[in-house]
């Protein structure tokens, strides 16, 4: 690796043991941050990988040809291609990766269709924000936490994640859940409580939530202040910081990485809103946590 480094990397591998969850093979899964100009260098791939592009921007290479990457977009590298990783000179990059083989006599008869797309080198890059971040993180957590029944709920994350990429590729961007009801402002509110609490750790402003549901800003944000009596901005808000303190809990992150997590432009700013919400810093909170957790321990 040549140029910037690795700010921090979560990387289980099972290239020297054999780790079947359900119809495929597992033999990496992992979260990499890249500093700026951070290179990994070419390599051939030994399985299919997804990657998810969590922040930043960068290139991806996949058999010399270069592809421009950036949050939210979601690329495939399969069995044989070469590979390599280059973060933009102006920002880091950050992004989810699941290496895995499929075995197809293990495949249910109706997901045949997902597991010959994963053998498709036609298609290799789909572009858009797209939300891939939740599943990769709840996946990750399983694995460090070990706990009753991880290797079944792994199962059903690892087969999202499969099924929620071939929707990506083969639909484009899906839409958010609206009631099935008539239009108004009610069920329009409703979408938007949906929307959000759906996406919240990926959201970083209200425009966002806007442009996704299809209103002007102005207009959601006048509309859920009158019919929530709360501004749309400090419901967003609480979600975010309510994924703050899952993440917190779950004992894998520390609160600077967590602001990485939940899309904050720096930890600073993650802290106030934080702060605002839970009348604590996030320090103050983990250290709580950890105490409690050592007392119920004891």
């Amino acid at each position: 690796m040549d140029g910037g480094a690795r700010l921090f990397q979560f990387d289980n591998t099972f290239f020297q043991e054999e780790k079947t969850i359900g119809f495929l093979r597992l033999f990496q899964l992992g979260e990499l941050q890249c500093e700026r100009k951070c290179v990994i260098q070419e390599h051939v791939q030994i399985c299919s990988e997804i990657s998810y592009i969590v922040s930043g921007s960068g290139w991806f290479f996949q058999n010399g040809k270069q592809t421009a990457v950036k949050k939210g977009d979601i690329l495939i590298n399969r069995y044989g291609e070469t590979h390599k990783i280059v973060s933009a000179p102006q920002e880091g990059l950050r992004f989810y990766y699941i290496g895995f083989q499929i075995d197809p006599r293990r495949v249910e008869a109706e997901l045949v269709p997902v597991s010959d797309f994963f053998e498709d080198s036609r298609l290799s890059v789909a572009h858009g924000q797209f939300h891939l971040a939740e599943p990769f993180h709840r996946l990750l957590n399983e694995f460090y936490s070990a706990n009753l029944y991880s290797h079944k709920v792994a199962e059903g994350l690892i087969s999202e994640i499969l099924i929620y990429t071939y929707r990506c590729f083969c639909q484009g961007h899906s839409q958010p859940y609206r009631p099935p009801t008539k239009e108004n402002a009610s069920s329009t509110v409703y979408g938007i409580i949906q929307y959000i609490d759906s996406n919240a750790a990926q959201i970083s402003h209200v425009g966002e939530v806007a442009e996704a549901v299809g209103y002007s800003s102005s207009y959601l944000s006048h509309l859920f202040k009158e019919k929530t009596g709360m501004t749309l901005q400090s419901y967003l808000a609480r979600k975010k910081i309510e994924r703050g303190v899952e993440l917190m809990k779950s004992g894998c992150y520390s609160w600077t990485q967590i602001a990485l997590e939940l899309h904050y432009e720096t930890p600073q700013a993650f802290s106030k809103a934080f702060r605002r919400v839970m009348q604590k810093s996030p320090s103050e909170f983990i250290t709580n946590t950890h105490k409690k957790r050592s007392e119920s321990n004891e």
